[in-house]
């Protein structure tokens, strides 16, 4: 008896460690053919070659919580290398992974990794290891900043008397619109950003996060278009607050009555 209890021991062990390897490695327990310390930090990768697995547990570990089932799929090593320019673009900028969700930016370790392996996967060159990064060497901190160039102003130009104005899409593009919003969502700019906004019927199909419309009917006061670009309404604001072009309360007002009016072009 005692025979066929280790016997049956020794199968279950077994089993385990043959079919729950990705479990294990998941854990930092195990990796087949590379021995890593056992927290996913790091500084704890810091003898690790760059590759996708050290990818994965550093600089995209948050990316994964939500985009193995969420549009733009990451799931896979080709799929992020085909979405490469977007993920830097996003993360460089410190819009991914989102602050207004609980998440912090990438630090200056956790960008370069990332780098690196894009550029040696694009060049094709063999992996640096981690602590080879001058980002990575002990007692580098964090940016404090999202790294990319803050947007200068607009220039001033005499505005128009909001109060007074007429009530239309063009108007409302004219004297604040397309400085203030425009310059990201519009299918012009060079990176676009979702929703789009440069016209009725792209506002009219925008949602949110939730899948719920940016716009009621005729109700400026509940509309995320509205409610989103004054400070307090939402947990975010629009403009981000890095490009220092709010809109005023007076263009927000104007905004609201807007599509109080049905949104007239």
């Amino acid at each position: 008896m005692k025979t066929c209890v280790l016997l049956l021991q020794t199968l279950i062990v077994t089993f385990a460690l043959s079919g729950c390897g990705y479990a294990l490695e998941e854990m930092g327990l195990f990796k087949t053919g590379e021995i890593i310390l056992k927290t996913p930090k790091v500084n704890e990768f810091s003898e690790s070659l760059i590759d996708y697995y050290v990818v994965r547990q550093t600089a995209l570990k948050t990316c994964f919580e939500c985009h193995t089932t969420k549009a733009p799929l990451l799931d896979t090593e080709a799929k992020i290398y085909e979405h490469r320019e977007d993920i830097m673009a996003t993360v460089e900028s410190g819009d991914m992974p989102p602050i207004r969700k609980g998440y912090q930016p990438l630090t200056a370790c956790e960008l370069q990794i990332l780098r690196s392996y894009f550029d040696n996967q694009t060049n094709q060159r063999p992996a640096q290891r981690v602590k080879e990064l001058s980002a990575c060497t002990e007692g580098t901190k964090p940016p404090t900043q999202p790294t990319s160039p803050v947007p200068n102003p607009p220039e001033q130009t005499p505005q128009p008397d909001l109060g007074q104005l007429e009530l239309s899409f063009k108007n409302l593009r004219t004297a604040f619109f397309d400085a203030k919003c425009l310059n990201c969502h519009s299918s012009q700019v060079e990176r676009p950003k979702d929703p789009m906004l440069d016209s009725i019927a792209h506002i009219l199909a925008a949602k949110d996060y939730t899948d719920k419309s940016i716009t009621v009917y005729k109700n400026g006061a509940d509309s995320l278009l509205y409610k989103i670009t004054v400070p307090g309404l939402t947990d975010t604001i629009m403009p981000p607050a890095r490009t220092k072009v709010q809109l005023t309360p007076a263009e927000a007002d104007y905004l609201k009555r807007w599509i109080d009016a049905g949104m007239p072009e």
